[in-house]
């Protein structure tokens, strides 16, 4: 929409001059936000797309879900790493067999996972599934390519007939 202001040769007097001023300001006005708004619609559709693709994630991570069967026979290859995310006194009580605790809600959960081999395979678990799932999705964003999550965690595992070990 475009406005056009015709500005009298003749002077009309103070009153008028400035009821004209404003006016012109106004549609002025109207014309910066109209602009405005369809810069905001240009950005929010070249960027839009970026983002969708940025929050796919890495196409090279691989993060399975698997039922107590299915993880108890992942966690029988050569090479993986069971990770019990667990706090320190639940993995105390009972874990798995020959799994490595590092606490997904402790304050060193990041710089612990650092220091881990990112090309091994991750089988995490946790009580329920709910922080293996976030410590999954930590460590894929952190780089691991390869990690297995326990659905239904530890709980699932009992249920399932499978044993537990404590330290």
């Amino acid at each position: 929409m475009q406005f056009v202001v015709i500005h009298a040769v003749r002077q009309l007097g103070p009153v008028a001059d400035s009821i004209s001023k404003r006016r012109l300001r106004h549609f002025q006005k109207i014309n910066v936000a109209s602009v405005a708004i369809k810069l905001k619609k240009l950005i929010a559709l070249v960027i839009a797309p970026m983002l969708l693709l940025a929050s796919c994630g890495s196409a090279t991570t691989n993060i399975n879900n698997l039922n107590a069967d299915g993880f108890a026979t992942d966690i029988k290859n050569p090479g993986v790493v069971i990770l019990d995310v667990r706090t320190a006194g639940e993995f105390a009580a009972g874990h798995i067999e020959n799994a490595i605790n590092i606490d997904v809600e402790g304050m060193t959960f990041d710089s612990e996972i650092a220091k881990l081999d990112k090309g091994v395979e991750y089988a995490v678990y946790c009580h329920s599934g709910r922080r293996s799932a976030i410590a999954a999705e930590k460590m894929a964003k952190a780089g691991f390519t390869k990690i297995t999550n326990l659905e239904g965690g530890i709980q699932g595992w009992q249920s399932a007939g499978y044993p537990l070990v404590n330290n």
